[in-house]
């Protein structure tokens, strides 16, 4: 460097003021905070940002019993063996642990990450310097993808359950392969549409307002020959929106082939109400045939009704002709809209 290009102090001065704003500026970016501690002494020294994260005020006397009264009970036997083997003069010298923080005077649970090198002279530990992040929002992101895993593989395994007994028991009521693969196309697809209607609602429990209007509107191409009624919308929970919605789509293709949805002038009435802690769902067809309007007895609708749909809901349901055309009716405990 030239004489005419060579700094000032003070210049100088105001360069590291500078470089030492940036370097805290990151810092606080990335929630981490500085850390000393002497083995001799027993205390520690600590950042602003240290202190923030054990909320220990400034001017406060740090040592290691300071450090480890925060720390998570499960997690202190880790952080003691963590620390004695940074100290260790036959260790690496280094430490990076990941463990819980309970701030004094809080009742949160913060995840941190501390890394520090120790430095020894004469086989003796003489000084830890390091650092301890807040990675909370990092393990809390991680639990979720975790918890998000495991629900996706129990979906995943109870929907092919349920697909693989659609696929069986669809055998039922057809002599040839045409009229099966028709069947099993429709039933399969109706499923698909209830996973997209669990998606769409976060995979959460459903109206069943909801779950009629897609039925019909998926089988008909709209709504309008379903007529909703009552004061009381019963919502199924998810893990039993799947049967609910194939029960449905039986019913709804049944009267489409024999019942009031195969003549223009039929409709359907989905009644709902709520006594004694008692669900009631009545579906009630009008305008159509007044012939037996019963499901063949090996069938799988009526397999699906009887020996699925009642146990599932832990109700009763019956299906016969009254009147106009064919009336189906679910009687269950309201309790059971809770169960998840």
């Amino acid at each position: 460097m030239s004489p005419k290009s060579r700094l000032s102090v003070p210049e100088i001065l105001e360069i590291e003021d500078d470089n030492l704003r940036r370097v805290a500026a990151a810092l606080d970016a990335a929630m981490i905070g500085v850390f000393e501690f002497e083995p001799a002494t027993g205390r520690a020294f600590w950042d602003e940002r240290v202190r923030a994260m054990w909320n220990v005020p400034a001017g406060e006397n740090i040592t290691y019993e300071t450090v480890i009264a925060q720390v998570h009970p499960d997690d202190r036997a880790l952080h003691n063996e963590a620390t004695e083997a940074v100290l260790d003069p036959n260790g690496s010298g280094h430490m990076n642990m990941e463990y819980r923080l309970q701030p004094r005077g809080s009742d949160k649970t913060l995840w941190v990450k501390a890394e520090a090198d120790c430095s020894f002279k004469d086989g003796v530990p003489v000084r830890l310097i390091g650092t301890v992040q807040d990675i909370t929002s990092r393990k809390e992101a991680e639990l979720r993808n975790e918890m998000l895993t495991l629900e996706l593989r129990h979906r995943v395994k109870n929907t092919l359950a349920t697909v693989l007994a659609v696929v069986k028991l669809s055998r039922r009521g057809h002599s040839d392969f045409d009229t099966y693969a028709d069947a099993l196309d429709a039933r399969i697809e109706a499923l698909a549409k209830s996973h997209d209607i669990l998606r769409h609602n976060d995979w959460r429990e459903v109206p069943l307002s909801t779950l009629a209007k897609d039925t019909f509107k998926g089988l008909l191409g709209d709504d309008t020959r379903l007529q909703l009624s009552g004061r009381y919308d019963p919502i199924i929970p998810e893990h039993r929106v799947l049967t609910f919605s194939l029960a449905l789509h039986e019913l709804a293709t049944n009267a489409l082939k024999h019942g009031a949805l195969s003549v223009p002038q039929g409709c359907v009435q989905i009644e709902t109400a709520c006594e004694d802690a008692q669900i009631s769902v009545v579906w009630t067809e009008t305008g159509g045939p007044t012939g037996p309007a019963e499901f063949s007895s090996s069938g799988f609708g009526s397999l699906l009704l009887r020996r699925v749909l009642a146990p599932e809901f832990d109700g009763q349901v019956s299906y016969e002709n009254e009147g106009e055309g064919a009336v189906f009716r679910l009687r269950y405990p309201q309790i059971q809209e809770n169960l998840s």
